[in-house]
């Protein structure tokens, strides 16, 4: 079976990136409700996933951040109530946060891990 991490994904990195294209893909993230794939099971250890696509027999580790974003999008959700939920458990500034999420939803989006659908 293939495998995959997501482990090294730095949630709170705070390296700067285009704001052009931050921009962007922020205003396409806030158009979206985001939802866990139902193919991707899952299961968490000491604070952190580790997921199967039981499609592809692929398997991705989830820091702590990307954790709680998994579990949030376990039901329908929005990337407002995800950044709010990071803010509050993480010593992190808003501005951090919400460049990390962008990238960590566009890395689940990536792998068919996240179904993004559009607000209705």
């Amino acid at each position: 079976m293939g495998q995959s991490s997501m482990a090294n994904h730095e949630a709170i990195t705070g390296e700067s990136e285009d704001t052009e294209c931050l921009s962007g893909a922020m205003a396409a993230c806030r158009s979206k409700i985001f939802q866990s794939n139902p193919d991707i099971h899952g299961t968490v250890m000491d604070g952190e996933s580790v997921l199967l696509n039981l499609r592809s027999g692929r398997y991705y580790s989830l820091n702590r951040v990307g954790t709680v974003v998994w579990q949030q999008c376990g039901s329908p959700t929005t990337f407002e109530d995800l950044l709010g939920v990071i803010c509050e458990g993480f010593d992190v500034s808003v501005d951090v946060a919400r460049k990390d999420l962008v990238d960590l939803i566009r890395e689940l989006s990536d792998e068919g891990l996240l179904i993004q659908n559009e607000r209705g």
